[in-house]
Formats: C-alpha cells, sequence, structure tokens
C-alpha cells in the first residue's frame, strides 16, 4: 500500500506539471512520493504494536486473537446486526471512516469554491493577495484519495468478513440466503460511509465558515448530497469482501478454513495490477522527463536560449543621452488625518484631503479610493468579512455639504461648481469602521490593527479618473506621491507603528505624525508588539514581534539588516530614516516605511522581496492594475540579485512565454505569479548574463533607479530605459513576453 500510495503521489504530481507546463526538480519531485510511501509505512505501527499484544495461550485455546465485543444496541434486524459487527471492531473501521471524511471534505470545499466563488480561491502569496485556481486536477486528486480510502475500506471489510467465517458459515448453514449475506456486509460499509459523510459535512462547512466568516447557509442545497459520496465509497469498497463471503462453504467456515472463489481473487489481482502499472508508467514519465532535463544543464531557463540585443552593453553611468518618460498624474493630494479608536476597538476619523487639479481639464467630481468599504459589501464573497463595519457621517467640499456616491471601494464627490486646472478643493470626510477579522492588508490579526488604505485615497487623473475595481489578487489602487499628517487617540495600553519616521520606540497612546512625499501612510495599533533594533546606514531597522516570535524576529534583524545595507549602498539611498518590519501571522506586504512579513520556512525570501519594494514601489512607482510587473519584478530581480538565488523564479516559471504586463483583470490567477514575478526576473538574469555576468545586474538597477526616483513609469518608458542602457536597436528583447503598442 505504501508503493502504491507513492506511485500514485508521484502520478498526480506528474499530472499538474505537465497540464501546467511548470518544472520541478527531481529531489522535491521524489521527496514527495517518499512523504507518502513514509506515512503509509508509519501507520504501520499501531498494528505492530498490537501483534506484540497477543498472548500465545490464548491463540492456542481459541485459535485466533480478538477481544471482548459488546454490542451497543439489541439484535433485531440485518441493519442493527450491521451496527453491532461495525461497534465491535470500531478502531478498525474508524480507520475507513477518516479516510472517507478527509477527501470529502475537500470535495465540499472545492465544490464551494468552483460555484460560489466561480472556481478562485484566495490567499496569501509573497506579498500579495494571490488567487488559486481550483481545477479539474484537484477533484482528480480528490478521487484518487477517495479510490485509495475504497480500498482501505475493501481490506478492512476483508479482515472482518475473515474474523467472523465461522458466523458466516453458521449463519448460512442455518439457512440465511446468499443475498441476505451479501446485505449484511454492504450494510456495513455503508454505515461507515454515512458517519464518514457526516463528519465530512460538518467538517467542511466549519472550515468554509471559519476561513469566510459565514455560514454558507444558502449553498447547503448543492453541499448537503456531497455527504453521499463517502456512502458509495464504502459501498462499493464492501463488494469484493461481500461477495467473497457470499463464496464461503458453510463447511470450511465452520471447520476454520476459508477460501474465496477463484474469479473473484483472479478479478481484483488484475483490477490492482491494471492500477498500479498505469499509476507507475506515468510516474515514470515524469522521473525520466526531469532526468533528461538535468542531462541537458538543469531546468530550462526562462529566455537563456537567445537574447536578441546587437548592441555593446552599456556602460553604467549619466546616459546623457537618455530623457527619462514618467506618467503625468493630473490630481494631487495633501492629507489631514484624524484617528481616534475606542474601547471596543472601533475607530472614526476624520480626513481633510486638499485636492489639487494639475490637468488642462475642469473637472465636475472627485474620486477616492474607500477601499474598508468593500469588506462591507455582501454580494462580492471574495472579499466580504461579516465582522467588517463601515459608514460615512458627512462629506464637505470647501467647507459645504457634498453629494456623494459609495459604491464598492469608489467613493465618487460630486461638486457644486468645476474645479478649474491649477485649482484647490478642501474635501473633509467622517466616518467610522470597525476592522475585520482576516481582511486583505486591512484586517485585525492578533489582538493588533493593520490599517492599510484606511482613508479615502485620491484616484490618478489622465484624461478622466484612473479608478478600477478592488481585486484581492493584488494591489488595485493607483495613488500619487503626497504629503501626510496624522493625529491620533488611543486607549491607554496601545501604540502606532506606521509609515511616519516620527512614531518613536516608546510607547504613546496619543501623538503627531508626518509623512512627506509618499504613496500611501500605513499605520498599526497594537497593545503588545515589541520592537528589537539595529542602527544601519544611519537607518533604525525595526523588527516588531510578540514574545512568542522573540528568536525569528532576531534572525529577521540580521536578514533585514544585511540586505538594507545591500540595496542602500547598491540601488539608491533610502528616503528614510526608520524602517519597520512587523512579523506575525500575517499576510506579507509592503508600505512606505514599513513591511508586514507572516512567518514561515520562506520568511527570509519574503521579508528581502518586500523590503526590495521600498525602492521599486516606494520611490520608483508604477501603476500596480496596469503595470505591476514593473515593481514586482525589478523587487523579486532585487532580491534574487542580494541572495544570488534564482530559485523562486524558476520554480513558478511556467513553460512557453505569457505576457507580463496586461491589466490584472486579464490575468488567469494560476498567470499571474509567473507573469508579474518569475518571468522578469529570469529575462532580465538571461540579459545580465549575456552583457558580462550578474554584477551587471544591480548596475543596471542602480541606474533605474536613480534615474526615474519620484516618477511613475509604464512600461514604454522602461522599455525606453532599457534600450537605451544597453544601446538596443530593437524591441526584440521583449517580443513575446511584453504587449508593446
Amino acid at each position: 500500500m505504501s508503493v502504491f500510495v507513492a506511485l500514485v503521489s508521484w502520478a498526480l504530481e506528474a499530472g499538474f506539471l505537465f497540464a501546467n507546463g511548470s518544472e520541478l526538480s527531481l529531489p522535491r519531485f521524489l521527496a514527495m512520493g517518499a512523504s507518502g510511501f513514509v506515512i503509509f509505512l508509519l501507520g504501520s505501527i499501531a498494528p505492530i504494536v498490537q501483534v506484540g499484544k497477543i498472548k500465545p495461550m490464548e491463540t492456542l485455546r481459541t485459535g485466533e486473537h480478538q477481544s471482548a465485543v459488546r454490542r451497543m444496541l439489541p439484535v433485531r434486524n440485518l441493519v442493527q446486526l450491521a451496527a453491532a459487527h461495525f461497534y465491535g471492531k470500531l478502531k478498525r473501521n474508524l480507520l475507513s471512516v477518516i479516510t472517507m471524511t478527509v477527501p470529502t471534505s475537500l470535495l465540499i470545499f472545492f465544490v464551494f469554491v468552483t460555484i460560489r466563488l466561480k472556481g478562485m480561491f484566495y490567499t496569501s502569496w509573497v506579498g500579495q493577495y494571490a488567487a488559486a485556481e481550483i481545477g479539474t486536477l484537484h477533484y482528480i486528486a480528490v478521487g484518487v484519495c477517495l479510490l485509495i480510502s475504497m480500498l482501505t475500506t475493501a481490506e478492512i471489510m476483508w479482515q472482518n468478513v475473515s474474523e467472523r467465517k465461522p458466523e458466516i458459515a453458521l449463519q448460512k448453514a442455518l439457512g440465511w440466503r446468499n443475498r441476505a449475506v451479501r446485505q449484511l456486509v454492504l450494510a456495513e460499509g455503508i454505515l461507515a460511509g454515512c458517519i464518514a459523510g457526516l463528519l465530512a459535512f460538518v467538517l467542511g462547512i466549519a472550515f468554509i465558515s471559519i476561513l469566510y466568516q459565514q455560514l454558507p447557509v444558502h449553498e447547503m442545497w448543492y453541499l448537503l448530497p456531497i455527504g453521499v459520496v463517502p456512502v458509495l465509497t464504502g459501498a462499493l469498497g464492501s463488494v469484493l469482501p461481500a461477495e467473497m463471503a457470499v463464496a464461503m462453504s458453510p463447511v470450511q467456515g465452520m471447520s476454520g478454513g476459508y477460501s474465496s472463489a477463484k474469479q473473484t481473487e483472479d478479478r481484483l489481482k488484475r483490477s490492482l495490477l491494471v492500477g498500479v502499472s498505469v499509476v507507475a508508467i506515468i510516474a515514470f514519465i515524469a522521473i525520466g522527463r526531469m532526468l533528461a532535463a538535468n542531462q541537458e544543464g538543469g531546468p530550462k531557463k526562462a529566455g537563456a536560449a537567445s537574447v536578441p540585443i546587437q548592441a555593446a552593453v552599456h556602460e553604467a553611468g549619466p546616459l546623457t543621452d537618455y530623457d527619462p518618460e514618467s506618467v503625468a498624474d493630473g490630481s494631487e493630494a495633501a492629507y489631514h488625518l484624524q484617528l481616534r479608536m475606542s474601547e471596543r476597538g472601533d475607530f472614526t476619523a476624520q480626513a481633510g484631503i486638499d485636492v489639487t487639479n494639475r490637468s488642462t481639464e475642469a473637472w465636475d467630481k472627485l474620486v477616492f479610493y474607500m477601499i474598508p468599504n468593500q469588506f462591507t459589501e455582501k454580494e462580492d464573497e471574495k472579499t466580504y468579512r461579516i465582522s467588517a463595519r463601515f459608514s460615512i457621517q458627512a462629506v464637505k467640499v470647501d467647507g459645504r455639504n457634498a453629494a456623494f456616491t459609495l459604491e464598492g471601494d469608489t467613493l465618487s464627490i460630486r461638486l457644486a461648481m468645476p474645479l478649474a486646472p491649477k485649482s484647490v478643493a478642501k474635501v473633509q470626510v467622517a466616518y467610522g469602521f470597525t476592522v475585520p477579522e482576516d481582511g486583505i492588508r486591512y484586517t485585525k490579526s492578533e489582538g493588533s490593527y493593520y490599517l492599510s488604505e484606511w482613508y479615502p485615497m485620491l484616484a490618478t487623473y489622465a484624461k478622466g479618473w484612473d479608478k478600477r475595481p478592488f481585486t484581492p489578487i493584488s494591489e488595485s489602487y493607483d495613488t500619487g506621491f503626497a504629503d501626510f499628517d496624522l493625529a491620533y487617540q488611543l486607549p491607554q495600553g496601545y501604540r502606532v507603528i506606521s509609515s511616519s519616521d516620527e512614531d518613536s520606540a516608546d510607547a504613546a497612546s496619543a501623538g503627531t505624525l508626518h509623512l512627506k512625499r509618499a504613496k500611501e501612510f500605513t499605520v498599526v495599533v497594537t497593545p503588545d508588539l515589541v520592537p528589537v533594533t539595529k542602527r544601519v546606514d544611519g537607518v533604525d531597522i525595526r523588527v516588531w514581534n510578540t514574545a512568542k516570535n522573540a528568536k525569528q524576529a532576531q534572525e529577521a534583524l540580521r536578514d533585514a539588516a544585511d540586505a538594507f545595507h545591500y540595496f542602500n549602498a547598491k540601488i539608491g539611498t533610502y528616503p528614510y530614516v526608520q524602517l519597520d518590519l512587523v512579523l506575525g501571522d500575517l499576510m506579507s506586504m509592503e508600505y512606505p516605511g514599513i513591511v508586514t512579513a507572516g512567518i514561515s520556512d520562506q520568511t527570509k525570501h519574503t521579508l528581502i522581496h518586500e523590503m526590495a519594494h521600498q525602492w521599486f514601489y516606494g520611490v520608483v512607482s508604477n501603476d500596480p492594475y496596469t503595470d505591476g510587473w514593473l515593481d514586482e519584478g525589478m523587487t523579486e530581480l532585487s532580491a534574487s540579485l542580494y541572495l544570488n538565488d534564482f530559485s523562486f523564479s524558476e520554480r513558478f516559471r511556467r513553460s512557453g512565454s505569457t505576457i507580463s504586463n496586461l491589466p490584472l483583470s486579464d490575468f488567469e490567477s494560476k498567470d499571474i505569479v509567473a507573469a508579474l514575478y518569475a518571468q522578469p526576473v529570469l529575462k532580465f538574469k538571461a540579459l545580465f548574463e549575456h552583457y558580462g555576468g550578474l554584477n551587471n545586474g544591480i548596475a543596471f538597477l542602480h541606474a533605474y533607479y536613480q534615474r526615474h526616483a519620484y516618477r511613475q513609469v509604464d512600461t514604454a518608458g522602461f522599455v525606453k530605459f532599457v534600450k537605451a542602457y544597453y544601446g538596443m536597436k530593437d524591441d526584440d528583447f521583449f517580443k513575446g513576453w511584453i504587449e508593446l503598442e
């Protein structure tokens, strides 16, 4: 069984690799199957222990080893007899129940995601709220698990029938018909399936309720019937044992002998042989493919085969012939924020925004991102959180009440008079909110409140307001650089960690903070996070953590200090005098002057990636909705160059090319990481190697940062810079993975 499970694991993994066109190292591939082998091998420990408890004298006296069996109910019919048999071997039968419960509960969750969430399961991944698509292969995996559970049920039922051979023989000698014997064994398997179905339904609904903070009442009509799946599994697993019981001769059973029909045994052997052969062939094909790739020099590197550039490398320098292009933003804001927190954890806020029209057009409205409201929208199952609250008490423009609409995360304020170019409107928004548990960036976690995108954020303007719908799979908001001030008042025992340099390490429940020339202002309100600090290049690196994460905080501080010095020296000067890194049960994410990181075996890579965003996103800006590949690609490239490790991008690279600079709405969820993170990194790695090695890469990033600091870059401007830096005469390097106009 252990070998079969290992082969099935390899076959399934091969199916995912072949279907997705992705690559995986041979050691990792082998380790996945080996883990299944070890798990099932560990399952033999309990039987070994039980064998050790067998008393020789009892075995010699009775001819078998069995414990006393109690009957839970009086036996008056066949179903009650089946229940008594199930209860008599309860520990053994529970194993069958568990093997059917787990895959069925997963099936309930998959069906919920497929129907209710349109096939998208959202989760965090390297700083983004990435989407995982539930597809055909996931259902195949559940089906294989149910097949294994059916075989497990068949084996357990066969053991039960074997141990009851004298009883079955006596029943047949007393006149039981074959149909009754068959129904008795099938009833026992169906009973196990019914219990598994009930448990799977409870576990599946509980998992959905915990994950999405609501009970899926309206989905019960299609989730409840899935409980029938383990019933069918238990019934099918009992068919062969039932036929063996029917084939038993009363004389053989009464004399202690037992033999099943040879035809039934041969049928079972042939079925098992065919199944094992199929999965073994698939697994060996995958292994052979990986061995062939290794013999060719390792996994194929994206873009390494050809870098069609015809000019010599440009020396990193002033690029005197290059005039950087940046995206003009017709809107500008200055924020004056007030924040108050109640003892119950609710917040009230006043946002004053000085809006300047820097376009050439008159405006009849102002458009803001109001992202906290998105989590109260019941119609959006992907973002709705039952614990979220949001309400606007008043909106004023230049001291007068203004009409407004609030739909999703879009706040539109109608202007009584058009706002002419170069004019300023003073906007005031009074509102209140409750931060949801398990939100997306904006969330409450372990007693702390993470206020990201918590205030009205002015959208950018270019021939119209450039405001897109909220999407959880990555940042969908685009804001310009702005100045901020914040006055806050919190209950005693709370403190703030923020984008500002002015939040002291000493706890303060009230104060005023300022921030200049930043894309957004993030605040963490916490009662118990404490910092460990190290000064690097004149900047205080502070890692905030709880007492239980003290060891991880020290490790993170060492990693962060080394990486910060590298980026600060090699790419460009960090613009602030403080950098806060917050560790915990969090989505990893970057903000100006502050980074959050979840604790896992990937913390080091994730932390360094998010830190690099302080340069690419925090200073060199781009629209993350249309050009997310620019900050994610250059950030992951920076992290990979520092670590001298490109395994992350190689792991998530997809075979063939996908366009990296598509809007978020055009991506399939499975392509996000490959297109925005992995593909740009491997393309530029090949480019750097073509021009003398990876050291050329950090010089390239330095020049890019220096020429575009505090500018917003789009794909066209970036392509122009790359061509100027390397003296390219055409666009061949970008063909096939960047869509050019």
